[in-house]
Parts: structure tokens; sequence; C-alpha cells
């Protein structure tokens, strides 16, 4: 078997810095029976081209946080900044990528990537361009003219992905875009992330319930509580780059990833090795 091409190292590059500073979310009337307090005190430092998980259990706030750096929900305390800049609305300097890819089912492949240019008014030589050049690094060329109906789930998530990018953006949001997909079609997808994020000069702050996912792609781990949600601890992922599939069976990926199963208070055992049985490459929260 060919041994697989590594993912290079990113270039330097000049994207966003995010800052969450003490930010609190409650959602209904505090004191009330709708009263719940989804997120309290949580603040967290990205750094530019930085790549940067939130990792938890479901319930935990990390969507909701994910919704607040991008515009989407104002906190009820707290601020978020991207380049010193106070986020209030949603910006084109940011792009979200969804569970679902949420494609148009009645545009081809190419207008579904094209759609936020369509939106603002911004669809020129220069956005198609832009988009055929994403067309090629997440492995779609080709397929431009195909429906969503045409397919596969893989394939349509890199859309989603590629229409995130084509606006270039200097921060990714990224809400468990492959918790959908099999363990197989997950780990293709990691590594093609991992190449799209070393050539597209991206900020990315990814959210997962998976300790493996988490691992492999981080530079930095914030796992997180529940009730209310809140960052329990801060943790860097051993893994060296490049990162390739070998990885995954390295001393250094079991090793962050028991110390990551430490921090959630899951794992008394002795630290893994590479020799490790399945359960913890594919370890979940």
């Amino acid at each position: 078997m060919r041994e697989p091409m590594p993912i290079p190292a990113p270039l330097p590059r000049d994207s966003a810095g995010i800052s969450i500073r003490s930010v609190t979310m409650r959602f209904g009337t505090q004191g009330s029976d709708s009263d719940y307090l989804a997120l309290r005190d949580v603040s967290l430092e990205v750094q530019r081209c930085e790549f940067v998980s939130l990792l938890g259990r479901s319930g935990c706030g990390k969507s909701t946080l994910l919704r607040i750096v991008a515009g989407l929900l104002a906190p009820t305390s707290g601020s978020v900044l991207i380049d010193g800049q106070p986020v209030t609305r949603p910006t084109r300097r940011v792009g979200f990528v969804f569970q679902s890819a949420t494609l148009l089912p009645w545009y081809s492949l190419l207008d579904n990537i094209l759609l936020p240019h369509r939106i603002a008014g911004t669809l020129d030589r220069a956005a198609r361009q832009r988009a055929g050049e994403l067309l090629e690094i997440t492995g779609l060329s080709g397929h431009q003219k195909k429906f969503p109906r045409e397919l596969s789930g893989g394939m349509q998530q890199r859309a989603s992905i590629a229409r995130a990018l084509v606006t270039s953006p200097d921060l990714l949001l990224m809400d468990e875009p492959f918790s959908a997909l099999d363990e197989f079609t997950r780990e293709t997808l990691n590594d093609e992330l991992l190449r799209i994020w070393s050539e597209s000069r991206t900020t990315i702050l990814f959210v997962t319930h998976n300790i493996a996912e988490a691992v492999y792609l981080s530079d930095r781990i914030a796992v997180m509580d529940s009730h209310p949600g809140r960052i329990r601890s801060i943790l860097p992922s051993r893994v060296p780059r490049p990162r390739h599939a070998a990885c995954r069976t390295g001393d250094a990926y079991y090793e962050t990833i028991t110390a990551v199963r430490r921090a959630f208070g899951t794992d008394d055992a002795e630290p893994a090795s590479a020799s490790a049985s399945g359960p913890l490459a594919t370890a979940g929260v």
C-alpha cells in the first residue's frame, strides 16, 4: 500500500484572532420556569492561524458558544472580539459550517458554493475563479454541475466547506460537520480539512464530541463541562505536524487521548500506547 501523503503544516498567514471574554448565556427569564443557563463565564483566546476544538458532551453549550462567536446570538453578558473588534452581527470575515450540509436541492454544486456571493451581490469573475480553486482543493472538480441528490454525504459536506470558504473568510467556525458520517469517511474528511486549512489562511474554531477527532485535528483542545457550560481545561495536542493517517497509531496520539479523557474524569487507567485497542481510537464523550 502506498504511504499516505502527509498533510503539510500551515503556512504563515494573516487570519483572525478570537478573544472570548467572560461570556454568559441565559435563555428565558432568570428565576422563571423557562430559565436555562447555557454558558457561564466562558473565556478563551484563539491565536491567528490556530486550530482549536471545543470538546464536550451534548448539551454543554459548544454550539451556542460558536453561534455567539459568529454573531448569530448575543450573549447575556461578556463579549467576543475578532482582531480586537467586538462581534455584534454576522460578517463576511467569518465562515460557518453546520452539522448538516444544508445545500439547496434545486441548485447545482457550483451554484451552491457561489450562494454567499449571489446573496451579497458580489458574484463576479473573481468569485467564480475562487469557486473553481475550491472545487480543486476539496476534490470536487468535475462534479460542479451535479445536484446535491447526486452526491454522497461526504461530498455534500465538502461542498459546504467550500461554500464557507468561497468569500475567503479570516475565521472558519465548524459545528460538528462530520458527526453524521461513518468513521471511515470522517477520517478521510479530517485529512482533507487539514489540507484545506494549510492552504486557506484561515483560523478554525471546531466543535466536536469526538475525542480522537479533536486530538488529530487541533493545536489545542478546550474541554467543556455541562450545566452550565464552561471551559474545564485547555490541553495541547501532542501529535506533531504535519499530520497524516499514521499519526493515529503513534504514542503522542494515544497519550493526548488519555490526557483528554482524564480531563473529563473518565479514565483512571495508565496512559494508552500505540498498541492500544480500538475503543480509544474512536473515543467520544
